[in-house]
């Protein structure tokens, strides 16, 4: 029976994805994320205070909501589980704007190139060179290859509907909330660790899969990058970027600025700055890698829940 709800969640994950790719994301008015993106808005203007503790009670409560809403439909249909991993996931609109990017340095205008990378990314992007802003792309692919993708389609396919909700509710607080700025240092500081603990398996699952695409010379570069990686700000972020950047052999991190205040990266990758046709050949590549760990993820799940099930068989004996 739970290998039935294996390869069901298998299908309905397969069929969000598709819907994701084909549709893309609904406008914000239809978005079930925008509305939890208000509500935790909404919770922020009337609990915040620079502190911990209001962080944690502003993302304990707009998780409660999600929860007790999914408690609530758990009996509805397909459809509406359907729905809500449609939801989750958010591939597509990463890639648009990625392209968008593209499209703008493709043209030479670095201006409309800068709007849109802002987009995707948390650095200033006012005053970036073509350089800056196609690593900028680069590396926020990299991250939210696993952020909007790997994670909702794992947690999805292994865990069912409502861990998908709920991880893609913790991601979208951290980008709300996961900031070092002074208003969010301390208040974001759960948010920001909560997405750190959840994106641990997507994350290595994203390199993993990133490793199986590549060939013995990226391997050996991947393999190497990981040491690299450990010195980034995000546990996460850094393996996928090693990942991505170690696969082109293109060199990522260094120094972003984030509302004028300067922090340095590691560098880690390859030997030459992030060009155009890196960027294209990353967008094609990220597809093969969500593919990918949706076919790890059916199978982890459907060993998983046999394993499950046939040890309740046996001490039901």
């Amino acid at each position: 029976m739970r290998v039935r709800r294996a390869l069901r969640n298998g299908a309905l994950v397969l069929v969000a994805l598709w819907g994701d790719r084909v549709f893309g994301d609904p406008p914000d008015n239809l978005h079930l994320v925008a509305y939890f993106g208000r509500l935790a808005g909404y919770l922020e203007r009337h609990l915040y205070k620079n502190s911990k503790v209001a962080g944690g009670a502003v993302s304990s409560l707009s998780l409660a909501a999600v929860f007790s809403l999914l408690l609530v439909l758990e009996r509805a249909s397909w459809p509406f589980e359907l729905l809500t991993l449609y939801f989750s996931i958010a591939d597509s609109q990463l890639r648009d704007v990625v392209h968008e990017v593209a499209s703008s340095i493709q043209s030479g205008d670095i201006v409309s190139a800068r709007r849109h990378v802002q987009k995707i990314v948390g650095r200033d992007s006012g005053s970036l060179d073509e350089a800056e802003v196609l690593r900028a792309a680069f590396e926020s692919l990299a991250e939210n290859s696993s952020d909007g993708a790997v994670g909702p389609i794992f947690f999805g396919t292994v865990f069912g509907v409502k861990a998908a909700a709920l991880y893609r509710a913790i991601n979208t607080m951290d980008s709300m909330f996961g900031h070092k700025s002074k208003r969010y240092k301390e208040f974001g500081f759960i948010p920001a660790k909560v997405d750190d603990i959840v994106n641990l398996i997507p994350a290595r699952l994203t390199w993993l899969c990133a490793y199986l695409l590549s060939g013995p010379r990226e391997r050996d570069s991947m393999r190497k990058g990981l040491k690299a990686a450990r010195q980034h700000p995000s546990p996460n972020a850094g393996v996928v970027e090693a990942a991505f950047a170690c696969r082109f052999g293109v060199r990522v991190g260094g120094v972003n600025s984030y509302e004028g205040r300067i922090e340095e990266r590691v560098r880690f990758g390859g030997e030459k700055e992030v060009d155009l046709q890196s960027l294209l050949d990353a967008l094609v590549f990220e597809r093969r890698v969500v593919d990918v760990a949706y076919l790890f993820s059916l199978i982890v799940s459907v060993v998983v829940w046999t394993l499950v099930e046939g040890r309740g068989t046996w001490e039901g004996r």
